[in-house]
């Protein structure tokens, strides 16, 4: 029996537009990634010493407390034979051992002693820490006292600490600590934290100004840091209506970023790793922005925006 005209043609019709509104539904999250993210220079350069060491060191390699604030980092290490230092690891190191500082730098007893011990020791240090202690030195041979903006039991700050004049080092980290320092001090150098917000490093230290008109006003918060934190706007200008922050639970720096992103207003997640993901409600969202702390690893961010990327 012959089909009446126009029916086939109806039908077809139906079935295009039944797949468009079901191809119409499926889709994906569109995934923004940070323009400054993965390691920084001085994180990267601090684990290539470890790992170099390890090859290289014809007894064991050790790291001085957490290399870098990532667990994940930490066990990469591990399995490339670095070793975290034990107290009793200090006192039978033998002369084939070697030690690797960290990233955040040390106090100047606590090298000494690790020099004591180890013939080979090897300054994993950042760079601009480096800078930053040098500073803190030559105000020490002034005479002239240090106020660091940041968080006074943070490893790079007790570093930066153990190089001003005794006595004469302040920690401020609230208005209200800065309203408790004293009156007398005079030719203050004041310093920041190298990991620490710019907007609020500048409100601490335009009330420092204030209250002591002569301080030297240093911002030492570090290029990557600063461009991390302005990065994260451009998430935003890019059209994210949320934000995964990727970093460790207990670094400064993806803290501060954590805290950049909140000042959007958008959503933000933070994440130690891809499997933090699995229960949160994102597929409300049609593109996400994906920031990363300065020791998170290449692997733990390709890992969340590949899961991000395949969200429907």
């Amino acid at each position: 029996m012959r089909r009446k005209p126009g029916i086939a043609t109806k039908n077809h019709a139906k079935t295009k537009i039944d797949l468009w509104l079901r191809v119409s539904k499926m889709r994906i999250l569109r995934v923004i990634i940070s323009s400054v993210s993965g390691f920084c220079g001085g994180v990267e350069r601090a684990v290539a010493f470890a790992i170099s060491a390890a090859k290289q060191c014809r007894g064991k390699t050790y790291i001085d407390g957490a290399l870098v604030h990532n667990w994940r980092v930490m066990d990469s290490l591990k399995s490339a034979g670095v070793k975290l230092l034990g107290e009793d690891d200090l006192e039978h190191a033998t002369p084939l051992d070697c030690i690797v500082i960290r990233a955040h730098g040390i106090s100047k007893a606590r090298r000494a002693q690790l020099e004591y011990h180890f013939k080979s020791v090897i300054d994993g240090t950042c760079p601009h820490i480096a800078k930053i202690t040098q500073m803190v030195e030559r105000a020490a041979n002034g005479n002239r006292p240090v106020l660091i903006i940041g968080n006074r039991s943070h490893p790079e700050v007790l570093a930066l600490a153990s190089a001003a004049a005794i006595g004469k080092c302040f920690a401020v980290n609230s208005m209200e600590e800065i309203h408790s320092l004293p009156r007398d001090l005079s030719e203050i150098l004041v310093i920041s934290q190298s990991t620490i917000g710019e907007e609020f490093f500048a409100s601490l230290a335009g009330e420092i100004a204030k209250i002591f008109p002569g301080a030297e006003i240093q911002n030492t918060i570090c290029g990557s840091s600063i461009g991390r934190q302005r990065a994260i706007v451009g998430l935003q200008k890019s059209g994210a209506q949320a934000i995964v922050v990727v970093g460790g639970r207990h670094s400064n720096n993806t803290a501060t970023l954590v805290a950049a992103a909140k000042a959007t207003t958008l959503p933000v997640f933070p994440v130690e790793t891809v499997s933090d993901l699995f229960h949160l409600p994102l597929k409300k969202f049609s593109a996400m922005g994906v920031a990363s702390g300065a020791s998170t690893d290449g692997a733990s961010i390709a890992e969340v925006v590949s899961y991000l990327a395949q969200l429907k």
